[in-house]
């Protein structure tokens, strides 16, 4: 830790300094400064599960704050309420009529309600696995067909077929063709150019 570490613990008065534990003590003390118990409450009573947080997610936020709670023998009991409490599900609620239920009891009530909901579509037969792989072809069957006759816009600079109306290189839109307006000198039909063999529709 370097000479600093000497200072430290000079001034820390350590009446046992070569042995590891009593030093440790001296620096966590001195490094970790003391927590207020009083906040460290309030953050753990207003805890809740989230909307997207897992049951096992939400008691494991539960443990890191009650680890500065100092709750003492009240501990597993404080955090058992706080599960029966602070869960989404409502059905949580009749855990609080038992009163042997014991911390390990409420996590694993929680658990098995979570997965018993995620698995009730199945059940019920809402949803299966096929049905979501049915559902995946039928949105690939569904999906629109490009008729292979109809000319593809595209949006590139050049295109070595040119307009289909005026016969130019360079794409453009349509409204910007230079053959717009002119009459076709063999067909007679306006829109496109006669040196052009393609004939557009008429829209």
């Amino acid at each position: 830790m370097g000479p600093k570490a000497d200072d430290i613990l000079s001034s820390l008065k350590i009446t046992n300094g070569k042995k590891w534990q009593p030093v440790k003590e001296a620096l966590s003390k001195y490094f970790i400064p003391k927590r207020n118990s009083i906040f460290e409450r309030a953050k753990f009573n207003q805890r809740k599960q989230k909307e997207d947080e897992t049951a096992d997610s939400f008691i494991t936020a539960l443990h890191v704050l009650a680890e500065y709670c100092d709750y003492g023998a009240l501990h597993d009991d404080l955090i058992r309420d706080r599960i029966v409490d602070g869960l989404r599900d409502r059905k949580s609620e009749k855990k609080q009529l038992d009163s042997k239920l014991s911390l390990e009891s409420a996590i694993l009530m929680a658990r098995q309600n979570e997965t018993i909901k995620k698995q009730q579509p199945v059940v019920r037969g809402s949803t299966t696995p096929e049905v979501a792989i049915n559902n995946m072809d039928a949105v690939r069957f569904h999906r629109k067909k490009v008729n292979p006759r109809q000319p593809v816009r595209t949006t590139n600079k050049t295109n070595s077929t040119g307009c289909g109306r005026c016969g130019n290189t360079t794409v453009h839109p349509r409204d910007k063709c230079p053959a717009r307006d002119a009459k076709c000198h063999k067909c007679g039909t306006k829109g496109h150019f006669a040196k052009v063999k393609f004939v557009a529709k008429q829209i």
